[in-house]
């Protein structure tokens, strides 16, 4: 397949992606048919299912891409704030270091857009992931789990069950993240944070292999 061809594919599927995002948190899931994202989208309806079997599916690849583009942002961030040239660098590698900072960018991002933690809060449900996880790899798409594996085995410190740590620190973020930036409770996001980052410690040092 040509590169012409492949950036026109990418395009459509990034344009039905952005499209139903903007009418899944304006109109709602339900209210929102597939032809109204088509037709936002600039493409055809049949256009629609060359990249999705249904309106289901498009959702939880759209929760996914959102979620995978959140967390390797916030990991791009980190590279970027800790220069190669760094003395930190040479040191071993910190995966609670990487994972709080990683943490404090996603909530971060996610308080100035609140529409994107809604649509998440929503859809981004353990078997969503999974699914992600273990299914067929998409095209273009950001494997947020295969960058976590990546710095689990980079480190000196090995862990257990890593999918079960992972699984409990995004439950634990996602449902305080979105109390205190939605409600403000129990606290505000700023002083939520220790807490959070209190508790990731905790989950990690449980698992890991002495």
């Amino acid at each position: 397949m040509s590169e012409k061809v492949t950036s026109k594919k990418r395009q459509k599927r990034e344009s039905l992606l952005r499209q139903s995002f903007q009418l899944f948190t304006e109109k709602g899931f339900q209210n929102t048919s597939i032809s109204d994202i088509a037709k936002n989208a600039g493409v055809a309806k049949g256009t629609f299912y060359l990249y999705f079997k249904d309106k289901y599916d498009l959702r939880n690849r759209l929760t996914i891409h959102e979620a995978s583009k959140l967390f390797i942002n916030a990991y791009n961030a980190f590279i970027n704030e800790h220069s190669p040239d760094s003395d930190e660098n040479h040191a071993p590698l910190d995966v609670e270091k990487i994972i709080v900072f990683m943490m404090e960018h996603i909530l971060d991002e996610l308080e100035s857009n609140k529409p994107l933690l809604v649509f998440l809060n929503k859809n981004l449900s353990w078997g969503v992931f999974r699914n992600a996880i273990y299914g067929e790899p998409k095209e273009d798409e950001p494997d947020f789990y295969y960058l976590y594996r990546n710095i689990l085995e980079e480190s000196p410190v090995k862990y257990r069950d890593p999918e079960i740590a992972l699984f409990l620190i995004v439950e634990l973020v996602g449902a305080a993240g979105y109390s205190s930036i939605i409600y403000k409770d129990p606290l505000d996001l700023e002083h939520l944070k220790p807490y959070l980052i209190r508790e990731i410690h905790n989950i990690l040092k449980s698992h890991e292999i002495i």
